[in-house]
């Protein structure tokens, strides 16, 4: 069993991807998430809104910036 035309979001998924589906030959390729910067242009007045896109689970420490947030409102 192995992948064929599999695409990963990250060199991590795709190391990930390699690990659990092992195969001789060229390994998955990796095209880094879509997003247009443009769509999110910087802004020096800072707001109060926080953007987190991601599968939500503890190891990806969404808690902790909540935390920190919360310590540290003038930041």
């Amino acid at each position: 069993m192995g992948y064929r035309n599999v695409v990963c979001i990250s060199k991590a998924h795709a190391r990930w991807t390699r690990a659990q589906y092992p195969r001789k030959g060229k390994g998955p390729e990796v095209v880094y998430n879509g997003i247009d910067p443009s769509v999110f242009p910087f802004w020096e007045k800072k707001g109060d809104e926080f953007l987190f896109f991601s599968v939500l689970g503890p190891y990806k420490g969404a808690d902790t910036v909540m935390e920190l947030a919360l310590e540290y409102p003038h930041l």
